[in-house]
């Protein structure tokens, strides 16, 4: 893409981005027709955290649900954006108060075929894609919603909001299938003003695979990441990042190991801190099952998301995405993957073990990345997924380059 191009480029999805913001505003009032509440629609608000020792928060929760693509279709034309964290994080909040209430409202649920399912997609809606299965549950609670009945044990992959026979519908592909739901809802999608890139399903560009992948017409060049100074460059950052974990940030229990890594002692609880960024903690008491524990999905969260540290030092331009959300033998396991405008970077997933409503065990892998001046090339998403194996998922993503020591984007299959 030469200077021209992308000069106007950047100016067409700054436009996008205040249009979209304006939609938000007045979609926003729907919150005030439909709060369901409730413990899962607890999640994410910041006065409701839950600490590494499960005492009560009020400042340390953090949001991780995003779309890797968000599309909308009107009068026949789609358009969109994936792999674009401001465009589609844009469009997905001009929408997510009306998706919440649609969550929380999801009734009489039926199977429908792939036919059906590219039918609708070919028909005007809101579409968004997500790079994990999201469960039910946890897709409304970030949107400060209970899902409804219908959609329990449910989790999904892309989601279609449409204007149905009855009212708005929801359908959304899941790893069993895609599933349609009706909701008391009235039909009339709210409409916005914008200009964003012209888009196509995989499905109506012949391309093998899931056919509701996104396609959009932006360039494939992205550009290099560098990582900033951190911890190092911040006298803050450790004693915020003990805040984080409910350790005491003027704690004596504490040294240094040969090549430099930090260890801090409160008790049963452990934190080791290495000059790479790796974090590890344990909290050995949590195996005692003695007093009041809370085993719910919803408090497991809560309390790996109030064990994250907030701020620059820690993640520089990037953030902390879903990857997955398993149950194991006694708790939880969520597994977070650090992202930069839409890209993974590999080898940065940081993973929490909760047990009881307790964090026994986290692996944080802090990355304060900075996208650099200099861009590199990739093959065209088209092009790159003609040649995925059978199955196979793709995503930009990012590794890193010792040569070069920088990270160099790449698209990645799984």
């Amino acid at each position: 893409m030469d200077n021209k191009t992308s000069y106007r480029a950047e100016h067409l999805k700054t436009a996008c981005i205040v249009l979209l913001m304006f939609t938000l505003v007045g979609l926003t009032a729907l919150n005030f027709l439909y709060d369901t509440g409730g413990a899962e629609g607890a999640l994410f608000r910041r006065a409701q955290g839950a600490g590494a020792e499960g005492t009560p928060d009020t400042a340390r929760t953090a949001r991780v649900v995003f779309p890797y693509a968000a599309a909308v279709r009107r009068g026949g034309a789609l358009t969109g954006a994936a792999y674009d964290a401001a465009l589609s994080d844009a469009l997905y909040g001009a929408y997510e108060t009306l998706l919440g209430t649609t969550l929380a409202s999801a009734r009489d649920a039926r199977s429908v075929t792939e036919r059906e399912w590219t039918d609708a997609l070919g028909r005007d809606g809101v579409f968004f894609a997500f790079g994990a299965e999201i469960p039910a549950w946890l897709l409304a609670g970030s949107l400060s919603q209970t899902e409804s009945a219908a959609l329990s044990g449910l989790s999904f992959e892309s989601l279609l909001l449409q204007d149905g026979g009855g009212g708005l519908e929801l359908i959304a592909r899941t790893p069993g299938g895609v599933w349609a739901f009706g909701t008391p809802l009235a039909r009339g999608l709210p409409e916005f003003a914008s200009e964003l890139p012209d888009a196509a399903f995989a499905f109506e560009l012949g391309v093998p695979g899931s056919p509701d992948r996104l396609f959009t017409g932006l360039g494939s060049s992205r550009p290099v990441l560098e990582a900033g100074d951190g911890m190092a460059g911040d006298a803050a950052a450790v004693p915020e990042l003990l805040a984080a974990l409910n350790f005491n940030p003027n704690t004596d229990r504490r040294y240094t190991k040969a090549g430099g890594e930090q260890v801090f002692v409160d008790n049963t609880r452990v934190i080791h801190i290495s000059p790479g960024g790796l974090v590890s903690y344990s909290d050995s008491s949590v195996l005692n099952t003695d007093g009041p524990r809370d085993n719910g999905p919803a408090a497991a969260l809560n309390a790996a998301l109030a064990a994250i540290p907030q701020g620059t030092a820690f993640w520089g331009e990037g953030r902390l995405a879903l990857r997955q959300f398993a149950e194991i033998n006694g708790g939880f396991e969520i597994t977070l993957s650090y992202e930069l405008n839409g890209a993974l970077v590999a080898d940065s997933d940081s993973v929490f073990t909760v047990r009881g409503g307790r964090l026994h065990e986290a692996r944080i892998r802090l990355r304060p990345l900075y996208a650099a001046d200099d861009t590199r090339d990739m093959l065209p998403q088209r092009q790159a997924a003609v040649l995925l194996p059978r199955g196979a998922r793709l995503a930009p993503a990012y590794a890193y380059d010792e040569n070069e020591g920088v990270y160099l984007p790449y698209w990645k299959h799984y």
